[in-house]
């Protein structure tokens, strides 16, 4: 820079002088960061209390150890960089200039800059936060529901990217030519105080941001990219409005205070002001949200940010250079402490407990794992490596193989890693005929309560009266109550789909979670309420929450589908915290609705979803005669539990008053559990991330009609799950369950015709992260694989520790290996579906298949044709097509790809039809080279559709990009990077 007592800012970006400082401050960065690290695991450790001794009962210091060498080479490792981003940055850019002029009289050295330098300083961060904020806020709508919450998180990020954004600028100025004669001066006065303004007006950003995307979140006739988009357009003038209020606060405060205090232009000053409005903030903004914030986990948070600020206390307190001199080439050996600390780290996490432990009660180590486990992930299958703490891919070199992944049915090779070959499942033998004592085509009313863990009722075992209606029912002569009931998945939103499908969540066919949340159930899948339809049932619905908006898909099969108390409950765009009630307006919805039908000829099938005891917990007075529970979290959640059993009682009477009661079956179980802080799981993670029983072990009372008579079971303890209750109510309409259907009825452990605790239940959760948890549950033991990403397993005895407080894994030997192999078997052959070797036999092999007509072209250097055969080269509207194309694979395709297949009319419209190859079974990146596979696409044509020639056209599309095409120009259609292989006339 020029001019008359200006400073010249450096051409090259890397200072070629040698300079002593570099060294010093890299190993001042070392030691800050070392000290840092140890009073940060103190802290952890500390504050995570006893939870580890489910895991180290017999001592801690490898934890100790394991944490303080992970946070110790993690921290020095990012001071590292730090320092050498800061150094570099101050040595080649403005940030010199700002700083030497920190310590001067500003009338005495102006800062000076060319204006459009200035301008550019100004735009191109505008501009790059806008562009960068676009794919976060789409990740964010995407992974959060919370709008307050997803508000604060998006801003907080546009926030995060301005301070990049002026890096990128400052790197692009500072090489660029300054020879303009017109400058304008940047500073008048402590550059403290302009920092200060500077960070006002950061927080005056992530303020904007939040707010104009809360407007947003209130438009429902955006979706997620639109919002998205909105948003980044109006990041740049929202980015320049406070970098010109920042900058005029700060100017105002320099002229007005700034040479009444001389410290105010020491570099401590400079640091220490922003600093301190930041943490000023921060307070602010927990005592403004305290409420919704105790429901975050902000532990990594609160240690990330203790161990920032710690370290640049011990780098600020730490003595002059000298000390750094004296110890010569003493001061190598400390910049070799990162890896030393990695080095024991990665030994010590060899240890499973340790891991367990860490990724249980410490949330800051618990994501630094994850982090690592990604950036050592070499193959970018979402397991991490060998290399990494932990990991657990069994090899780092195929995508394809990993655990959790598909396992080819008897193909040799293991592709989820756990040493089993999966087979497809046999088929399941006909029930055995119902006993004559048994209602025919009864009705049928199924009462599901969301959150409801098993352990908080008295027929259960709870000390508290919570539930007298559900205890009554239970001791009905007509009924049995089983004991070891669980769900599947820990979250209505895969827990429910399991219930009314009779099929395990990972079987379910699911619609894509961007275009709706929860992910649409699919017509795939058959639900009982069709099946019972279609029998000669009235179906009604009852459902108090916006989940259960019929595009969710389980609206199909019900006459009556009323979700209008859905009202009662304020949304907030969060699933796991709503208010509002409606147990009494659903039990009144029910009167109106069954009363007048309940003594009819035709039979009934009623699904009512009581919601009450879903967080947040709310008040209730106490029925008559009976004292409140109490204020805490859990007394709350008992009156909840205890408030939707009396209006499940109000339901239970109508019912039984009722002259078709001798007919009337009711289920009554729940979706999901709920914890309460066990295992060291934070507020905001209740249910719907872990397989614990708290989150899993739900009640299953069922009332039938004349069950007294047959001396059935009055309680069953085989462990038996959501998917069984299907088959069990079909059956006694007379219908066979679904071929899909995955659960078997629970007839023969109630009529005691099945030996008790034979039975397993398989559970599972997937959800972003990638986490991937499965499990199985037997009379005696829960065993629980974390697959993705922790790699760890857990083993608890049901019988001994009911409340899983003590961790069997590792101890139970044999047990453990058969579980575990049963489990392995499970996730292979469960995963297989219906058919497959049906749809594979004489479609996939290393051999060419014959095709009756040959065509030559090529999708890329991915996939040749060899030929094509149209089965149907005819066809009228509303019925369906069939064309078979042989394709030979050449080379691995990328992940993301899949086979597009569209039925064009010429210059009119098209049939989408896409689909993975073999009927949805082989994704196009699994097919191996050298393999040929014969492909039929089946398109059901709409009756709307005009009557002519079409053609059908194939090929491979990753978002909006297809693969090019060669080959024959009547086949390979450039323009449209696609092949044309077949021609229908559409009747």
């Amino acid at each position: 820079m020029t001019g008359a007592g200006g400073c010249d800012i450096p051409k090259t970006l890397v200072s070629k002088q040698p300079d002593g400082a570099q060294a010093t401050g890299a190993v001042r960065a070392v030691v800050a960061a070392a000290l840092s690290a140890v009073a940060v695991t103190t802290f952890d450790l500390g504050r995570g209390g006893a939870g580890w001794q489910r895991f180290l009962p017999q001592g801690q210091w490898q934890l100790w150890a394991f944490v303080g060498c992970l946070y110790g080479a993690v921290f020095t490792v990012v001071a590292l960089l730090l320092w050498q981003l800061g150094y570099r940055l101050w040595r080649a850019t403005l940030l010199r200039v700002l700083w030497l002029a920190s310590s001067q009289r500003p009338e005495r050295r102006p800062l000076r800059l060319p204006r459009w330098h200035l301008g550019l300083l100004l735009l191109l961060p505008a501009l790059l936060v806008g562009v960068g904020l676009y794919p976060l806020t789409r990740l964010a709508l995407h992974l959060f529901h919370h709008r307050g919450l997803l508000a604060l998180l998006v801003g907080v990020a546009a926030g995060g990217l301005l301070p990049l954004g002026m890096v990128v600028a400052l790197l692009v100025q500072a090489v660029l030519p300054r020879g303009e004669k017109r400058q304008v001066v940047l500073s008048h006065g402590p550059l403290s105080l302009y920092g200060l303004g500077w960070t006002l007006g950061l927080l005056a950003l992530i303020g904007c941001e939040s707010l104009v995307l809360l407007r947003l979140l209130a438009n429902p006739r955006m979706d997620a990219g639109l919002r998205a988009l909105n948003l980044s357009l109006w990041t740049p003038l929202l980015v320049l409005l406070s970098l010109l209020l920042g900058h005029l606060v700060g100017r105002m405060l320099a002229m007005r205070v700034g040479t009444r205090w001389p410290r105010l232009h020491s570099p401590t000053a400079v640091m220490g002001l922003p600093l301190l409005s930041l943490l000023v903030a921060v307070l602010g903004l927990w005592l403004g949200y305290r409420q919704t914030l105790q429901q975050v986990d902000l532990r990594a948070i609160q240690s990330g940010g203790l161990a920032g600020l710690l370290g640049l206390l011990a780098w600020w307190a730490l003595p002059s250079a000298d000390w750094v001199g004296r110890l010569g080439r003493l001061r190598w050996a400390v910049l070799l402490l990162p890896v030393l600390g990695w080095l024991v780290a990665l030994q010590l996490g060899q240890a499973e407990r340790v891991r367990k432990a860490v990724q249980s009660e410490l949330p800051l180590g618990a994501r630094l794992l994850h982090v690592i486990a990604q950036l050592v992930d070499l193959d970018r299958d979402g397991v991490a490596s060998h290399l990494a703490i932990g990991g657990s891919d069994c090899d780092d070199f195929d995508p394809e193989v990993y655990p959790g992944a598909f396992d080819w049915p008897e193909d040799g090779i293991d592709q989820n890693c756990n040493g089993h070959d999966a087979r497809p499942t046999p088929a399941r033998p006909p029930a055995a005929p119902l006993p004559a004592g048994l209602p025919k085509r009864p009705h049928i009313v199924l009462i599901t309560i969301d959150a409801l863990r098993a352990d908080h009722l008295k027929s259960y075992g709870y000390s508290r009266r919570t539930t007298p209606a559900l205890d009554a029912l239970a001791t009905d002569p007509d009924s049995v109550l089983f004991a070891s009931a669980w769900a599947h998945a820990p979250s209505t939103r895969y827990s429910v789909p399991a219930i009314l499908t009779g099929r395990y969540p990972s079987q379910i066919a699911w619609g894509s979670p961007w275009s709706h949340w929860p992910p649409e159930v699919l017509p795939q899948n058959r639900l009982i309420s069709e099946i019972l339809k279609d029998s000669g049932y009235h179906t009604i619905a009852m459902l108090p929450y916006h989940y259960f908006e019929p595009t969710w898909g389980l609206a199909r099969g019900f006459v009556d589908y009323d979700y209008h108390l859905q009202a009662l409950h304020s949304l907030g765009g969060d699933p796991s915290a709503t208010s509002g009630s409606s147990a009494r307006e659903l039990t009144d919805l029910a009167e109106q609705k069954l009363r007048p039908i309940l003594d009819g000829e035709q039979p009934i099938f009623a699904w009512l979803h009581y919601y009450d005891p879903h967080f947040r917990y709310e008040p209730h007075p106490p029925p008559p005669g009976e004292a409140s529970f109490g204020s805490t979290e859990t007394d709350l959640y008992d009156g909840e539990i205890r408030y939707t059993d009396e209006h499940i009682g109000r339901l239970l009477r109508l019912l039984s008053q009722s002259s078709a009661w001798n007919r009337t079956v009711v289920v009554v179980t729940a979706d999901h559990g709920e914890g309460l802080g066990e295992h060291g799981i934070p507020p905001d993670r209740r249910h719907g991330y872990h397989l614990y029983a708290n989150q899993t072990q739900v009640p299953l009372i069922v009332r039938v009609p004349g069950l007294a008579t047959l001396r059935a079971r009055k309680r069953v303890t085989s462990a038996v799950g959501h998917i069984d209750i299907l088959p069990t109510l079909v059956q006694l309409a007379g219908q066979a369950p679904p071929a899909e259907a995955a659960g078997i009825g629970l007839w023969p452990l109630v009529l005691g015709t099945e030996v008790e605790d034979r039975r397993t239940v398989f559970q599972e959760v997937m959800y972003e992260g990638p986490t991937v948890r499965k499990a199985l549950v037997t009379g005696r033991h829960h065993f629980i694989e974390n697959l993705i990403p922790d790699g760890t397993r857990e083993l608890y005895d049901l019988q001994r520790d009911p409340g899983e407080l003590h961790d069997q894994q590792g101890l139970a030997g044999g047990d453990e290996k058969r579980l575990r192999d049963e489990l392995s078997a499970w996730l292979d052959d469960s995963a297989v579906p219906a058919g497959f070797a049906q749809t594979v036999a004489g479609n996939l092999s290393p051999q060419p298949i014959a095709v009756a007509t040959k065509l030559t072209a090529r999708l890329g250097s991915y996939l040749t044709l060899q030929g094509v055969e149209v089965r149907t080269p005819r066809v009228r509207r509303g019925q369906q097509l069939e064309v078979a194309v042989v394709l030979r694979s050449d080379k691995r395709i990328p992940a993301g790809y899949k086979l597009f297949a569209h039925l064009k009319m010429a210059g009119g419209p098209f049939v989408n039809g896409d689909h993975d190859l073999l009927s949805g079974l082989l994704p196009p990146q699994r097919l191996r080279p050298g393999f040929y596979v014969r492909d039929v696409t089946k398109l059901q044509v709409p009756t709307t559709l005009p009557a002519g020639r079409a053609q059908l056209h194939i090929g491979l599309y990753r978002r909006s990009e297809r693969v090019e095409v060669s080959g024959d120009p009547q086949v390979a259609l450039a323009t449209e990077r696609a092949l044309a292989v077949a021609t229908i006339d559409i009747e």
